[in-house]
């Protein structure tokens, strides 16, 4: 997620960021520092009069890393450290100069981008929501009195240099003409993008500023997951219909037992030899499902998002790895139904393999409730021999009684395990038999 504070200087756009930042737990984006970082690089090549093409084609030569340490950024360029260079007077407006050039406009903005992508910034400058982060999920502009700017910066200036040659009316002559600048400027002018919330910061301390920051970034937040969650909710229920008319239609799809499932979290196991397992169950029940996947496929764009909605969850080990333990542990204290496949993967025959340990281990770690499921009929329209499914066929699927963890809560955790690889054992052959069988009398 992205936040833009945009406005001119003075306004206590670095400060209020800075403190709003942490207090989200975000990281502080200061794009005015890569522009002072390239003026440090400049400085010393350029003549009294700056050229637009010296400038240019410094910009191949310009290596800047940032490193974070504790709540402070250090800049280093070419590794050398310049946190301190970029405050000062000269390079302020040696920056000003240097960033109407197009060229470095556009790879400033590059760089800035880059280290963005992926994590979640709050950013101030001057063209953030308007040029930098046009599509920022919250955008800020700040305003004040040039007379209260000026103060603010000419304090801040003798705080960060000392004894400092200055006084409040430099600083408010030179915001002047910095102001005339950016406002003038062709490319990326100083200007209030449409969609960002206006905070006149004059009579406001850094605290009032922050807490009315704050309040609109998480209502904002709240309104957006709402409606992310509820569009999520309405695309999953399309798909597990579709899947359903399909099943029913193509494959007459025939469940038994759907009644066993309670209405608590828990885990649904079940057989697994073919790719429709997942969304079968998923069609056979009248709640929703999530199951874990392989990470590898979140790495596939079209498919990454389709599996997301269809609350898959990516998971790096198998069911002995603490990480998808905590997953599944999170989902059924939510309340969530998890499938799990306790065989590990599809089967080659069709037939029950011996199932993993690991599940069992998720079953007593978790306390969880399972639904022992058995598929009958998938193997045979597209198992993992089979390039295509078949168009037509049999599935039926039926969900056993449940297995209560907390029955060998008490026992010793691998006496416990074998216990329980053992009931799941029995019963998901019980429910094979029972469906060879015809589907008659009780589901066992």
């Amino acid at each position: 997620m992205i936040i833009t504070i945009d406005g001119p200087s003075g306004t206590g756009k670095s400060t209020v960021s800075k403190h709003l930042a942490e207090r989200l737990g975000f990281e502080h984006l200061d794009t005015g520092a890569f522009y002072r970082a390239f003026a440090v690089h400049v400085k010393d090549w350029l003549d009294k009069e700056i050229s637009e093409n010296e400038v240019n084609k410094l910009l191949g030569t310009f290596c800047l890393e940032i490193e974070t340490q504790g709540n402070d950024k250090v800049y280093l360029l070419s590794k050398k450290d310049i946190t301190q260079e970029l405050r000062t007077k000269e390079i302020s407006q040696l920056s000003s100069k240097i960033s109407i050039f197009p060229k470095v406009r556009k790879a400033i903005v590059a760089l800035q981008r880059e280290y963005a992508s992926k994590k979640n910034v709050i950013g101030e400058g001057r063209d953030l929501g308007s040029v930098v982060f046009p599509k920022a999920k919250v955008k800020f502009f700040l305003t004040a009195d040039k007379e209260i700017r000026a103060k603010r910066r000419y304090l801040e200036l003798k705080e960060k240099v000392e004894n400092a040659p200055i006084t409040v009316e430099d600083v408010l002559k030179e915001l002047e003409e910095r102001d005339q600048r950016d406002i003038q400027r062709s490319i990326s002018p100083l200007i209030c993008p449409e969609d960002a919330i206006i905070i006149d910061t004059s009579e406001l301390n850094v605290d009032q500023v922050v807490h009315q920051m704050q309040k609109i970034v998480m209502e904002r937040t709240v309104q957006k997951n709402r409606i992310r969650k509820f569009i999520k909710f309405c695309f999953y229920k399309f798909v597990i219909l579709s899947f359903r008319l399909i099943f029913s239609i193509f494959y007459r799809l025939k469940v038994y037992g759907r009644e066993n499932i309670k209405e608590a979290g828990g885990i649904i196991a079940s057989n697994h030899a073919s790719f429709l397992d997942p969304p079968i169950l998923a069609a056979s029940t009248k709640v929703d499902l999530h199951f874990l996947a392989r990470e590898s496929l979140f790495r596939i764009p079209l498919l990454k998002n389709l599996i997301r909605a269809l609350n898959a969850h990516p998971v790096k080990g198998g069911a002995k790895d603490f990480g998808v333990i905590k997953l599944v542990e999170k989902l059924i204290h939510q309340d969530r139904k998890v499938i799990i496949f306790p065989e590990g993967t599809r089967s080659n025959d069709g037939d029950l393999k011996p199932l993993k340990g690991g599940v069992a281990n998720i079953i007593i770690r978790t306390g969880s409730t399972v639904y022992p499921a058995y598929i009958h009929g998938s193997y045979s329209i597209w198992n993992r021999n089979r390039r295509w499914p078949k168009f037509f066929g049999k599935i039926q699927v039926v969900f056993g009684q449940p297995i209560y963890a907390s029955k060998y809560a008490l026992l010793d955790k691998k006496e416990a395990q074998l216990l329980v690889t053992e009931a799941l054992t029995q019963s998901l052959c019980h429910l094979k038999k029972w469906i060879e069988d015809g589907a008659q009398g009780p589901i066992p």
